[in-house]
This record gives structure tokens, sequence and C-alpha cells, in this order.
């Protein structure tokens, strides 16, 4: 066994593997492996992964494949190949910034038995332009980190390449989650939803975002209409657990294309009826709600 066990999962990722590779392998103080899973990619991505996989034959397994598996399962082959009594994640298209990313966190993991996962701040390159990422609300976050303060209004985490876990809490990850098409955030969400992380205000990676990239290529109309659905999906899920705050999330996409979103849902009777038990229970505000309403009236 090893402290920590580094998954890469990637994709099509030649401009930009060796770059998520060359920030893990330089990692010092600590113990680790990397486990890279290649959902068969089409391009020049293994024959990188195997150039490094020969500079570091003790460190590097390779998850080879002859035919796409899709993400979660991606990464469910990568998870179930770890050893480390943790696991941290890079993905192949994003990279780290300090050679002690590795240690700082574990030490945070390994000196509180009850903590499940912890994230550090990051940066977004934004092809090649760097930009903070939600600094000022991430001044708000305490100690501690839950479901509530870290995941709504918005995802302070942001993605899987400045996260760590226990590894126990990775390899229990509800079967849910893999047969959905939730990622990152719907991960953190069974996570936290079983117990606390906590946050490191130090910026050790950089997510990377290009037109390439599965969310950013999307219209701003696709991903409004994407939030939406992710919101009555997530919610059933959850079975209501966490019911107001995702329809303020719906109300902030709610004037982005709502129609487009409301019309493929199957069970917007269900969720609206929820909605409504939630609001008056709750007391929340009528008004709002009855604008809410009003717009997925003519798909009652």
């Amino acid at each position: 066994m090893c402290d920590v066990s580094v998954v890469i999962t990637c994709y099509n990722h030649e401009k930009y593997i060796e770059d998520c590779i060359k920030s893990v392998v330089c990692q010092k103080d600590i113990n680790f492996e990397i486990v890279i899973g290649d959902d068969c990619s089409t391009d020049g991505t293994m024959r990188i992964i195997h150039d490094y996989k020969n500079k570091y034959p003790d460190i590097i397994h390779i998850i080879n494949r002859d035919h796409n598996v899709g993400m979660q399962q991606n990464m469910k082959e990568c998870f179930n190949t770890c050893k480390g009594e943790f696991i941290a994640i890079c993905e192949g298209d994003d990279y780290w910034t300090s050679d002690r990313k590795l240690k700082i966190m574990y030490d945070i993991m390994i000196n509180d038995k009850n903590c499940l996962m912890c994230f550090n701040d990051i940066n977004i390159d934004y092809e090649g332009v760097i930009n903070e990422h939600f600094t000022n609300e991430k001044e708000k976050l305490k100690d501690k980190i839950y479901v509530r303060n870290v995941l709504f209004p918005v995802n302070l985490i942001a993605n899987f390449s400045c996260c760590m876990y226990r590894s126990d809490a990775v390899k229990n990850m509800s079967e849910v989650f893999y047969e959905s098409k939730g990622a990152d955030f719907l991960f953190n969400m069974f996570i936290l939803d079983n117990g606390y992380g906590r946050y490191i205000n130090e910026k050790l990676s950089n997510y990377r975002i290009h037109k390439s990239s599965q969310w950013s290529s999307l219209s701003e109309k696709s991903k409004a209409v994407n939030i939406i659905k992710m919101c009555f999906e997530y919610n059933h899920i959850f079975n209501n657990k966490y019911m107001d705050e995702f329809i303020d999330l719906s109300f902030n996409n709610i004037d982005k294309y709502i129609d487009d979103a409301i019309s493929s849902y199957n069970n917007i009777d269900k969720y609206i009826d929820d909605a409504i038990s939630s609001y008056y229970n709750r007391k929340r505000p009528l008004k709002r709600l009855t604008r809410f309403f009003k717009k997925l009236k003519r798909f009652l």
C-alpha cells in the first residue's frame, strides 16, 4: 500500500497530457502511485503516456482499453485499481502548480480521521489566460465544508483535479453516480452528504478550460438547459433533501431557455408537487414561486 493513489483520466488529451503527468510525477515527500485510465483515445495521448511509463515504471500503472467506456466507468476502473490510503485526481487536461500539493493534502487528511475529502483553491487556465476562481466566495468558507456551503449556490470546488478523498469513501461511492451522467458536482455531493471535508486556501492546481472540452464547447443555452435538468435529476436522487437549494439553482437559470429543459423532463409534475410542498412548509417567498410555475404552465 502507498500513501496516495493519483488517478489521471484522459481522452484525446494529446495537447495537455504531458503537462498533467509532469505536474504529478514531481511531487515531493510523499509515497504515491499514478493510475492512468485512457478511454481509448484516437490521437497521440497513449504514446505520451507510454513514454512516461518507461521513465517511471515503478509508479505509473496504465489501464489499457480497446474500446471507449465513458467517463464514469473509466473512473470506476481506475478507483478499483488504486492501492493508496487516499485518492487524488488530476484530469488529463488539467495540471498541478505545486510539487507539494499531495503532501499538503495528505497531512490534512491524515490528521483528521473524520475528514472525507479536501480540496485546494485553483486558478482557471482558459486557453493560456489565467484567472482566479470565485476567490471572494471562497474567503467565506469555514474550516469544515459541507454540501450546502461549498456546492450551492455555486460549485466552489470546481473540478476533480483539486480534490483528495479518503479511499474508503471513494470505493463506497453509490452506483447511482456511475449510472448517471453526473461529474464532479454529483460525486462531491455523495461524498459530503455523508460527512465533511476541508478547504485548503492555497492555489495548488489549474483547471484548464478549452474550446474542445465537454462543458466549454456547449452554447450558453445548452449549459442553462443542462443545469436545470441536473437540478431535477439530482433532487430526485437525494430524495428532496436539498430541495430548496436545487430550486434556487433552477431560478438562477430559469430565464435561460427554460422551455427546452422542461419539455424533455418526464417527471416535472412530481418535481412541481415537491417544490410547492417545500415552499409552503418553509414559508419561502410565494411571489418567486408563482413566477416559476407560470413559466412551467404550458407543460402541465
